[in-house]
């Protein structure tokens, strides 16, 4: 387990056999149904900074909500029931799946918190967790500049108001991740 003032990272955080369950229902051939989301960060800025309107091609993922808006958004919600026992959350915000697709060049997606506008402390106390579903060399980073590596079975926790944000993957196909917002 790695920890500091911003986050805390945990390694084989479900059993294995818990894990793989998880993996393969998620990651397998069984028609696990992903959503086009067209955005994966959202900001005004994108309109008129060149340089953001460069990335913008890179700018989507599929997603899958599990969890939203106080009750569950899919009919595999039961299948996180293991992550979320292991938690412990006194109250859920949003759960949901990521897939990035594999990029020839890794590429760095832009700041954003999770949950309500950003840079703001609208729901402070909650925390934001990222549950890695395959190894690759995509990750999560900080403002502080330090990564979180994308590891089968690794969790990462830190406060819902820290700026983070995410990569595509070289090395892999997809990139699978699982967020979850929760106090």
């Amino acid at each position: 387990m790695k920890s500091n003032a911003t986050f805390e990272v945990i390694d084989n955080f479900l059993p294995n056999e818990v894990f793989n369950t998880i993996y393969r229902q998620i990651t397998g051939d069984q028609c696990f149904p992903w959503y086009l989301n067209h955005a994966k960060v959202m900001h005004v800025s994108r309109m008129i900074d060149p340089e953001l309107q460069a990335k913008e091609i890179y700018n989507w993922q599929m997603v899958h909500k599990f969890y939203e808006m106080g009750r569950p958004q899919s009919q595999e919600w039961e299948i996180l029931l293991p992550l979320i026992n292991a938690l412990q959350p006194r109250a859920l915000i949003r759960i949901k799946a990521n897939l990035n697709h594999h990029t020839d060049n890794l590429i760095e997606y832009d700041y954003h918190t999770d949950c309500g506008e950003y840079g703001t402390d609208q729901f402070a106390g909650a925390t934001t967790a990222v549950y890695y579903l395959n190894d690759c060399d995509g990750y999560t980073f900080f403002q502080s500049g330090e990564r979180v590596y994308s590891k089968a079975n690794r969790l990462v926790k830190f406060p819902v108001n820290t700026p983070h944000a995410g990569t595509s993957t070289t090395d892999a196909k997809f990139r699978f991740v699982i967020n979850l917002n929760y106090f």
